[in-house]
């Protein structure tokens, strides 16, 4: 199973690994995709299904930051929904060999994310727990800061993508909105440059009275 040798490794903590199951019979340098049972975080009791990366020359043992999942932009995986992702780092693609209708943002662009910025209302809130999975009472009392997609996307469309989903178990689908992260990050930067040249231009105004009042 070649699919076994293109997966991301998965480094987690888990006190119960039971009943392995070799997912293929190919292995790389000593080394081969298992399932197992793992119960993250320690103590919780929660024994779920977890797919690792066995060191074959020690049964049971995990093989710490070995796999991958997808291979390259030409071999990735298309879409993984998930409500909790732990990471070290993350690349985001940006080669423009792969993007089309390349040009720099305009100064009205610019201007005009400056000052939706400012009607942007950021809200503090808790996850509904009948909606999203929680696996103990700190999670459900836990506080977030955020937007609610829904008015972002009356003031930036492109920043939101919506989905068909159910919204809990046994729900009807329905549309779930979610935030581009990517696109939100370089909308702030779109909105620092445009700070940046106010600065500059009021910088211009005090320099030019204060030549003005030496005169």
């Amino acid at each position: 199973m070649r699919a076994a040798i293109v997966l991301v490794a998965l480094a987690l903590v888990c006190i119960s690994r039971v009943n392995t199951v070799p997912l293929s019979t190919t292995s790389r340098e000593g080394r081969q995709w298992e399932e197992t049972g793992c119960e993250y975080p320690s103590g919780s009791g929660n024994n779920e299904p977890l797919i690792w990366v066995e060191n074959i020359a020690a049964p049971g043992g995990v093989a710490d930051n070995w796999g991958y999942i997808g291979c390259g932009n030409n071999g990735n995986i298309y879409r993984i929904f998930s409500n909790h992702v732990h990471r070290g780092t993350e690349h985001s693609l940006s080669d423009e060999k792969y993007k089309r209708s390349l040009k720099d943002l305009s100064g009205e662009f610019k201007k005009d994310a400056y000052a939706k910025f400012a009607e942007l209302h950021l809200k503090e809130f808790q996850w509904d727990p009948e909606k999203t999975r929680m696996n103990s009472e700190e999670e459900k009392e836990q506080k977030h800061i955020g937007v609610s997609a829904q008015d972002l996307k009356q003031a930036f469309p492109d920043a939101v993508n919506v989905y068909m989903e159910a919204a809990g178990e046994g729900s009807t689908a329905t549309d779930v909105h979610y935030v581009d992260t990517d696109y939100m990050s370089y909308l702030q930067m779109a909105v620092i440059q445009q700070l940046q040249a106010e600065v500059a231009a009021l910088k211009a105004q005090v320099t030019k009275m204060g030549e003005r009042s030496l005169r």
